[in-house]
């Protein structure tokens, strides 16, 4: 007879708890959950660039500390503006700084760029922001004018082709 496991007592099965029913959120609370979002974005652009600026200013310790701490004060910043009406709308104001902190930046790293490539500053130093070795630029794009010069070329051969179809069909 072949020996085999003692079979194990019934496990005790809980009764299934019934699913609690989805709520879907009303709108007040999806543009709650907007302006919550813009604010607190708004406010880690403000950090963003105050970080930028410390890195453009050698002061790296400083970014750091923006970088790190931002985050942190930015969703807190947002916790007190959802209490105070005067918070909100001093956040609201930096949310729509925001975007002209963000053209700014982008501004920034075209004349970084400018200066590396005029030898005012070091690319090395400045990489950070995107800026790119000038040399290394330059022959990226001799090579993409190639490659569109090589594109258009092919373009028009293909046009002459085409140009070329009815006078075969003639014949």
């Amino acid at each position: 007879m072949p020996i085999s496991a003692p079979t194990p007592p019934p496990a005790n099965k809980k009764p299934a708890t019934p699913a609690k029913p989805q709520v879907k959120p009303t709108a007040a609370a999806v543009d709650a959950e907007k302006i919550r979002q813009s604010r607190e974005e708004g406010l880690n652009g403000i950090f963003t660039l105050a970080a930028g600026l410390s890195i453009a200013a050698n002061q790296w310790a400083d970014a750091g500390a923006f970088t790190m701490h931002g985050p942190g004060i930015a969703r807190e910043a947002v916790a007190v503006a959802e209490r105070y009406k005067w918070a909100g709308d001093a956040l609201d104001n930096l949310a729509n700084v925001s975007p002209f902190a963000n053209l700014f930046g982008s501004v920034m790293v075209l004349g970084l760029q400018l200066a590396a490539n005029h030898k005012k500053i070091s690319a090395e130093k400045a990489s950070s922001f995107g800026v790119k070795d000038p040399e290394l630029l330059a022959l990226q794009m001799q090579a993409e004018a190639q490659r569109q010069a090589a594109e258009y070329e092919a373009w028009i051969a293909s046009q002459q082709d085409t140009d070329k179809e009815p006078e075969k069909a003639k014949a």
